[in-house]
């Protein structure tokens, strides 16, 4: 027979999968009246407050999981977490590290995410570092390479973003913000054959990409095709209102900007 906060652990855990954090925070805080030590509960709560823009408790919460056990790599996991929805990309890194010292074997995942992190802080070339240590673990870790590509375009070092891109895409050919992320790498080189290749294949991936038209109707706007721009400013209309705005104002000025 289960014990109490058992059952009351999983019902939180329901509720959570229904998207009601809120209810499921009163079922996960009687488990731990139930079993004080009851780490998992922690953890779940901690992720609550942040599902519900709350930091302080979401925090305090994964902080107490590890007070009862340092070594409990979910708590740490889901701190970096929270950390990262919330900005705190220096912490999120600790946080991160702290499951690197405690696993037995390496977690690409983990390196990805400290990649994530340092390319928020704008840190590129630590983040490239990181990407390629996961991809050292895991060589057909498509996201690390995508994600090397950005840290590479944010560089402004074209050439080695356009082949991270390329090495992602053959590992998984229906990555559409890679195709957008290459046809903006090829924009800004004034390939602009090449970009409105990649803008159409990201296009038909996810024809709801709203960057992938703005994007497009630039490049439409470079080699002076007009009516083309227009189609793209009309199908961005039912996408992103601000986005189509600004196309078409660019058409009108003919100048540009390619958006990520």
């Amino acid at each position: 027979m289960k014990e109490l906060y058992d059952v009351l652990f999983h019902k939180g855990e329901l509720l959570v999968e229904q998207g009601e954090c809120e209810k499921a925070i009163v079922y996960f805080l009687n488990a731990v009246k139930e079993n004080p030590s009851f780490e998992d509960a922690y953890i779940e709560i901690g992720y609550c407050y942040a599902q519900l823009d709350n930091f302080d408790d979401a925090e305090d919460y994964c902080n107490k999981a590890i007070e009862i056990n340092p070594n409990n790599l979910e708590a740490y996991n889901t701190l970096a977490m929270i950390y990262h929805k919330f900005g705190f990309f220096e912490d999120e890194i600790e946080a991160l590290n702290e499951i690197i010292i405690r696993l037995d074997e390496p977690d690409a995942s983990i390196y990805l995410n400290i990649g994530n992190a340092y390319y928020e802080l704008g840190e590129n070339d630590r983040a490239i570092e990181f990407y390629d240590m996961a991809i050292g673990m895991e060589p057909d870790f498509a996201e690390a390479y995508a994600n090397m590509g950005n840290a590479y375009m944010a560089k402004d070092e074209y050439i080695k973003a356009t082949e991270a891109y390329k090495q992602a895409l053959q590992i998984d050919p229906n990555m559409s913000d890679v195709y957008l992320n290459l046809g903006i790498v090829y924009g800004e080189l004034g390939s602009y054959d090449e970009a409105v290749k990649y803008f159409e294949q990201s296009i038909r991936i996810n024809p709801y990409n709203p960057s992938a038209h703005y994007n497009l109707g630039i490049i439409w706007v470079m080699l002076n095709e007009k009516e083309k721009a227009l189609n793209e400013y009309e199908r961005l209309k039912n996408l992103n209102k601000d986005l189509a705005l600004s196309l078409v104002q660019l058409i009108d000025k003919e100048s540009y900007k390619f958006r990520q």
